[in-house]
């Protein structure tokens, strides 16, 4: 798929708007976040590009970017927006040990998801709230 993506710009460069979406689809992450911080640097309200430039982050397992990213916007996007974000933001809070902050993510993330249930079971566990653990757990079933 690369390889087309290469034929095509190199035979059409100038009349192919080429999609960061598309280096995701082919997992070139490092390509992708490049376009899409581009992009975000001329447009910084675009949710889109945000979301766009954390996936490539979290699939990069770059915990600490993807932190300071979900930190920074979180405060000024909506609650709707913070359900797209907040499995994202969890993920870094956790790779980054931050789990009141994690907390903070998990709120936003629907109790009956697979990522509700591992977050709020995650947290649980790192309380040392076993038993609650495994309540969580089973209340998703």
């Amino acid at each position: 798929m690369l390889g087309l993506l290469e034929y095509a710009m190199k035979h059409y460069g100038n009349n192919l708007k080429v999609q960061e979406q598309w280096y995701e689809r082919l997992h070139d992450w490092e390509k992708a976040l490049e376009l899409y911080v581009s992009k975000q640097e001329k447009n910084p309200d675009n949710l889109e590009l945000t979301l766009g430039q954390m996936r490539c982050l979290e699939a990069l397992g770059d915990w600490q970017s993807l932190e300071e990213v979900a930190r920074t916007k979180w405060p000024i996007v909506t609650d709707k927006d913070k359900n797209r974000m907040a499995h994202m933001g969890a993920a870094a809070s956790w790779g980054q040990n931050k789990w009141d902050t994690m907390e903070k993510y998990v709120q936003f993330i629907p109790r009956d998801s697979l990522d509700g249930t591992f977050y709020r079971s995650l947290i649980c566990i790192h309380k040392g709230f076993y038993p609650q653990a495994d309540q969580v757990r089973s209340q998703s079933q």
